[in-house]
């Protein structure tokens, strides 16, 4: 399992074990237990007309830094958003070929000001509600963006 700590500014690969019942509960056990259960939601079709508007969020980056951006996402699933000062985060999601409600998310931080430095990212999208989550990380995994915001 690769983990993200943005306290540690470390992306790492670590080791756990447990157990899950299938549409119920994920329990990991170890250095970091983890315990969830399941959201129906998943198991509904994304969709890019339910994704579409303007979501108010908290963009995280590797080196723990944050910035409060707007981020648009249009009927296409073009991204685009951007904080006061120069940093601009441009994409694209589209529904996964697995018809659950997970996207596929390309992000590109563009501006001296942004805290991951110029980057290409890609990872994942999920819709639950008003709100969408993204996780993305570039090519040589040393390098992270994310956010979560609502409409």
């Amino acid at each position: 399992m690769r983990m993200y700590f943005s306290d540690k500014d470390t992306i790492t690969t670590w080791t756990t074990s447990g157990n899950y019942t299938s549409k119920a509960t994920l329990n990991f056990t170890g250095d970091t237990p983890l315990q969830t259960t399941y959201n129906n939601a998943y198991a509904t079709r994304a969709s890019l007309s339910d994704l579409a508007g303007t979501y108010s969020s908290n963009v995280i980056s590797k080196n723990n830094a944050a910035l409060d951006v707007d981020v648009s996402i249009d009927s296409r699933g073009k991204i685009s958003g951007g904080d006061a000062s120069s940093c601009f985060v441009i994409g694209q999601a589209a529904p996964r070929a697995s018809g659950k409600n997970v996207f596929d998310v390309t992000l590109n931080a563009q501006g001296n000001d942004c805290p991951s430095g110029t980057s290409s990212t890609s990872g994942i999208g999920i819709l639950l509600g008003n709100e969408f989550t993204v996780f993305t990380e570039n090519a040589a995994n040393n390098n992270v963006i994310g956010f979560s915001g609502n409409k």
